[in-house]
Order: structure tokens, then sequence, then C-alpha cells
């Protein structure tokens, strides 16, 4: 009897486990049925996607202007995950979080995840399509520059949950970014116009096997990893990867003379607004220069901020670097970044000394990053990042995501610096707004 009794309890736990092993996944939805393109909508261009042997394709074409697939349905928490294929297709991508914002151009503005089949290789990085701006290119993630396989098929993963978005190539995670710009809005495929590149016509790309989780389980996200290089836009306040990383932020209690402002600040894209810190320095006050005091050993930092300036506005950040040397404690050395309205030039070509990144009247800002490409140089009015990184007597500066200049010598200054460092900022013409100042010692 107990003989039959295991039998029959055996049995049915083996029902029960093939029963649970065979139930599929509800949460999972399936975006792309395999035949039809129900679901999803042509955004932006007359040249239509299409569906073959359970693929979507789209093909570039000479005279149609970059186009979109966009689901019919807005997201906002989600995991993505989807195959491509894009051995015969140009420059592409896949918008998540994206909405129709006229205001900008009349396709799709929000997130971007890159496909870059070129050798710059930058898939995987987010770029903010309509806007024009990187928020996090793959430069230093050598893994995910490899991910990307040319000739085949390739597994691309998207997570978004609140203002942390990731993004995966082949399994390698790329893109680490916090942000708060757009919450919600539609995924979509993207094929890009070839404006006046012929040959670049008749390119085919193609995607399969598209799937997304809305509002995952927490455990369901890939786990935080403090080691992995992020980037953060949110404004106003630190994420928790930056806490983490050692990062501060500047405040009206340890910003010195600087006078910081609550001010109501309008989103970009959505037109909403917040209210932010700021702090404003303008060329006709009686004294134009601002110093910010940094609590840090000034012989190895790394400084953000989020500037925006008036048109025709010229300015520097003086800041300082220090030559260690085996007998002294060192020598103190300064070093310029340029602020500066290159619109205003007259010769746009000239490499000048003294343009928007450079090392002020020493080396002139040229984009170091991506190969035959001029820099990413934003209007004025719009706000732009820059970064400067101080390592003993090197010198990098960035703008907007890419590296524009490097020095490695060290300028000596007439008076000592205290060992907390100050920074000096000058305003010659126009005005700087600048907000969510950051830094980190190295």
């Amino acid at each position: 009897m107990r003989i039959w009794t295991a039998i029959i309890i055996t049995g049915l736990l083996l029902g029960s486990c093939a029963q649970k092993l065979g139930k599929p996944d509800t949460r999972w939805e399936t975006l792309f049925d395999g035949q039809t393109l129900e679901g999803w909508n042509l955004i932006n261009g007359d040249l239509p996607f299409t569906v073959e042997n359970g693929e979507i394709r789209g093909v570039t074409a000479e005279g149609v202007k970059t186009r979109y697939l966009a689901t019919d349905k807005q997201y906002g928490d989600f995991i993505l995950e989807l195959e491509m294929n894009n051995s015969e297709g140009e420059n592409s991508g896949i918008q998540f979080r994206s909405i129709q914002a006229p205001q900008f151009k009349a396709g799709l503005t929000g997130y971007q995840m890159e496909v870059d089949p070129s050798p710059r290789a930058w898939t995987g990085g987010i770029f903010f399509e309509g806007m024009g701006q990187w928020r996090h290119p793959p430069i230093d993630n050598r893994r995910c520059l490899k991910a990307w396989n040319n000739q085949d098929w390739n597994r691309l993963r998207i997570e978004a949950k609140g203002n942390r978005l990731r993004t995966f190539v082949n399994d390698q995670p790329c893109a680490y970014l916090y942000d708060d710009t757009l919450e919600t809005g539609y995924i979509a495929l993207q094929i890009h116009s070839v404006n006046q590149f012929m040959g670049r016509a008749n390119a085919t790309t193609r995607w399969k096997n598209i799937r997304i989780n809305e509002n995952p389980y927490e455990n369901e996200y890939t786990p935080d990893d403090v080691n992995l290089r992020s980037i953060s836009y949110l404004s106003d306040r630190l994420s928790p990867h930056e806490k983490g990383n050692g990062w501060q932020r500047l405040t009206a209690e340890t910003s010195g003379e600087l006078n910081w402002n609550i001010v109501e600040i309008k989103n970009p894209v959505t037109n909403s607004s917040k209210e932010i810190l700021t702090t404003s320095i303008k060329a006709k006050q009686k004294q134009s220069f601002k110093s910010i005091s940094l609590p840090i050993d000034y012989s190895a930092y790394e400084l953000i901020a989020d500037v925006k300036m008036s048109s025709g506005t010229k300015g520097t950040i003086h800041y300082p670097v220090i030559k260690p040397m085996k007998d002294a404690q060192g020598v103190n050395c300064t070093s310029s970044y340029a602020i500066f309205d290159d619109s205003s030039l007259t010769d746009k070509k000239s490499d000048f000394d003294y343009t928007m990144g450079s090392v002020a009247g020493i080396v002139g800002a040229k984009n170091l990053s991506e190969l035959n490409r001029r820099k990413r140089i934003l209007p004025p009015e719009k706000r732009q990042r820059i970064k400067i990184l101080v390592q003993g007597t090197q010198v990098e500066h960035w703008l907007n995501s890419v590296k524009v200049a490097k020095y490695d010598k060290c300028n000596l200054q007439s008076e000592e610096l205290d060992k907390a460092s100050k920074i000096q900022i000058i305003v010659e013409t126009g005005r700087l707004d600048l907000r969510t100042i950051k830094y980190r010692p190295l």
C-alpha cells in the first residue's frame, strides 16, 4: 500500500512540475507575430517596412527621410529583447521612450540604442534622437565595442526602470545611463536617411523575435554593478551609482562665492517644468569671475558641469593641476577650459585655440573620439555638458560626451594654491548658466 501511495504522490508531483514548466510566462508579450505588422505604425516616411520569412525588414532609399516603425502603445518600465541583423544595412537603432516632438524634428525624439556597423562601433550606446546628443557612448567599453557581429544576427536587450536605462549587446553590458528627460514613450525600429550618399541605398536591416516584459519584477532586471561605468543626466541630484563611486555635488553651501537660485526649468521635450538649483555669471557684473572651492586633493580629479550660454558668450574655466616632485610636495600649475559660442565664428572651418572646449590659447578643441567628425557642439541656449579630467599634469577636456582636447604640460602660476583648490570661472562677454556641477577625486 505504501508503495502505491508513493507512486501516486510521485506521479502527482511530476505532473505538477511538468505543468509548471510547460506553462508559458504570460508577462512576456510578443510585439511581432512574424507575419504581419499589426500593432506597429510607420512614422515620418512613406516607404513601408515589410515582413519576409518571419522578419521585419527596412531598406534605405535615396531621397527618403529617416523613418521609424513604432509600436502603437507607449511603454515606461520594461525589459525589451530582440534580434537584429544589419549586415547589409546602415547606421540604425532601436528607439525607446520616444515621442513625437515637432519642436525638434518630424520623426521621433527620445532615447535610441545605437546600432553602428561602422569602424567607430558605438553599437549599444544611448543617443538622444531629435536633440542630437550622445548621452552614453561606449567609448571606453572594449567588450561592448567588440560585441556586435556585423555579419550575423545579434541579441539586443534594453532595460528601463525609472530613471535607470541599460543596454546589452550579445549579453555584454554597454550603456548604463541615469536620465529623467522622458518616462514613457514608443518603441521603434529606425531606418536612417542616406541623404546624398546614393551608394548607401538599397541596404536592408532585419529584426525578429521581438518581445517585451512590461513592469518586470525586481529580480528580472540585471543586478547593479558599481564597478561598471555609468553616466548620469539627472538634474540637481546624484545617481545611486555616483554616490557609490565617490561623486560629490556642488551645492550652495560648498560653492564659495557663487549665488545659487531655485529656477523653474522646462523639460526640452515635454515642456513640463521642475525646480532646479542654478547659478548664473554675467559679463556685465563689476566682477565677472566667481570662485568654486573644491575640497579635494587636486592632483587627480574629474569635474562635470551642465552649462548653457547666451549667444556670443566667451569665457574661461581656470582650474588647478599639480606636478608631483620626488623631494617636495609639488609645483602648482593651472590650465583653462575655453567657454565659447562657436556659432559666432565667421570662419567655420578654421581651427582656433579658443573655441569651445579648447585648452584656452594653447590647444584647439577637435573631436578626438570619432575619426573624421567635427566637434559635437550644440547651439547657444542648449544645455551642454563639459568634463575636465585631471591626473597629475595630464589634462583632458570633454564636450557633450566626446574628448576634444588633451594637454600634458605644467603652466606655473605666480601664487601658491591652497590644498583645497579653487576653480575660477571668468565670463568676458555674454552669460553663462550652470547647474548640476559635480566632481570626484581619482
